[in-house]
């Protein structure tokens, strides 16, 4: 007997199996376009605030897939984990004779998982509210 949140698909793969193999497979794909765009695209000086949007976007999406890929983790190693990316992404770049270690982007990339995890916490505490039953 299986519990009322998995929901069989075709194949005998549970939904919740499924995501998980989707939001994995994105991440073999994702990850390596990320570090492509880290250490070659050039670094163009006027472009400031948009690059820190690409920074922002990039790990909203990055821990959104992490989040997918490995439910169970908990929040604080997660962001940890897209520390230590972020962190590891711009001393890459410290070895490429176009780019270089810049702390802003590096808080830039933080602040898209942070703002990644509230919006996943809203939406929980939003929803627990609206299906919890009325109390009495």
């Amino acid at each position: 007997m299986t519990d009322s949140s998995q929901h069989r698909v075709g194949g005998g793969i549970d939904r919740n199996n499924r995501r998980v193999v989707m939001a994995r497979c994105l991440l073999l794909v994702v990850l390596p376009v990320i570090g492509w765009l880290a250490t070659f695209s050039p670094w163009q000086p006027f472009m400031q605030f948009s690059d820190k949007l690409r920074h922002i976007a990039a790990f909203l999406v990055l821990t959104g897939l992490i989040w997918q890929s490995w439910p169970a983790v908990p929040v604080h190693r997660r962001l940890l984990l897209m520390v230590a990316l972020g962190l590891g992404l711009e001393l890459v770049q410290t070895l490429t004779p176009t780019r270089e270690f810049h702390l802003d982007d590096l808080a830039a990339s933080v602040m898209g998982a942070v703002v990644f995890e509230a919006l996943r916490e809203s939406y929980r505490r939003i929803h627990t509210l609206l299906i919890s039953p009325p109390s009495r």
